[in-house]
């Protein structure tokens, strides 16, 4: 585990470690990022990025929310550091357990999380909430992939290797991020092995994205959750359409939408400050709810 001491650039003084988890899943090796403030916490926020991201996909708003919340962003099996042991990825489904899991082993077992998610980490959010709602104590989705929607993947295995291509025509049409953001998001296509590893995590969450009569069945255990949703959108995105979120507010029980006019699909690098000021407001109205009863849990490993 590492350890990094963040300085705030008005004070000079230390506000938030970074600390580095890595466990064992099945035949799949994972990196979680811990930031730990100095001071008194707020929330604990648990990060799950999308299918064109990776955990360093969050920092830009990572650097100001750890300075008051606990944050952990994974890297899913196959992104960022992450990897399969075997070549075999994980579904959808135990990417849900995965971070469940985690969460179980990271977080003290009377404290909650709120859990945050962007694209397809969006979905796994979403199962992750309805397995263990009662540790979870808000959703935040941002570009989100709902469990309720068609496959957003095509079923030919070549059209996983058109994926770069498809990056590339995305970004074309980002105007708000800078050419070394656009660089991070495409360098892991670059190397053979990471194209690989992302062709194969892709492939398995293809293969596993919910049928159509379980898309039914996940659509209203999502609708039951008694839980604050927060939906956030780029309005430019022309992956994931806004209007999926709009229409998606309106079957909840306790959510908000917002939509970004100048943003697109990687709403937290286009505008940091901003999504940072609506996360904190959520976090202001999760904590001002009646408090949960907390359950006691010791779970030490992650068996798959």
């Amino acid at each position: 585990m590492g350890l990094i001491n963040q300085l705030s650039p008005k004070t000079g003084k230390q506000t938030y470690e970074i600390h580095e988890h890595w466990f064992g899943f099945g035949e799949t090796c994972v990196r979680v990022t811990e930031h730990r403030p100095r001071e008194e916490k707020l929330h604990n926020l648990f990060f799950l990025h999308g299918r064109y991201g990776h955990a360093e996909s969050w920092n830009s708003i990572l650097c100001e929310l750890a300075q008051s919340y606990r944050c952990f962003s994974l890297d899913l099996p196959g992104f960022g550091r992450s990897f399969h042991v075997r070549g075999s990825g994980l579904s959808l489904f135990e990417a849900a357990i995965l971070t469940e899991r985690l969460i179980s082993y990271l977080i003290d077992a009377r404290e909650n999380v709120i859990l945050i998610g962007h694209d397809i980490g969006a979905a796994i959010a979403q199962l992750a909430a309805i397995r263990g709602k009662e540790r979870v104590e808000g959703l935040i989705l941002l570009n989100a992939l709902f469990l309720h929607q068609d496959t957003p993947f095509s079923g030919s295995p070549v059209a996983h290797f058109a994926l770069p291509r498809k990056l590339k025509h995305l970004l074309s049409q980002t105007a708000k991020l800078t050419a070394e953001l656009k660089e991070t998001l495409l360098s892991p296509w670059k190397m053979a092995g990471g194209k690989a590893g992302l062709t194969h995590a892709l492939r398995d969450f293809s293969r596993s994205w919910p049928s159509r009569y379980e898309r039914k069945i996940w659509q209203e255990a999502v609708k039951e959750l008694e839980l604050p949703f927060l939906i956030l959108w780029g309005e430019l995105d022309s992956l994931n359409l806004s209007e999926d979120g709009m229409a998606m507010m309106g079957t909840l029980k306790d959510a908000q939408f917002f939509a970004h006019p100048g943003c697109g699909h990687w709403l937290c690098l286009e505008d940091p400050a901003w999504v940072s000021a609506k996360i904190r407001e959520f976090c202001f109205k999760v904590r001002l709810a009646p408090e949960k009863l907390k359950p006691i849990r010791d779970q030490k490993f992650l068996s798959r």
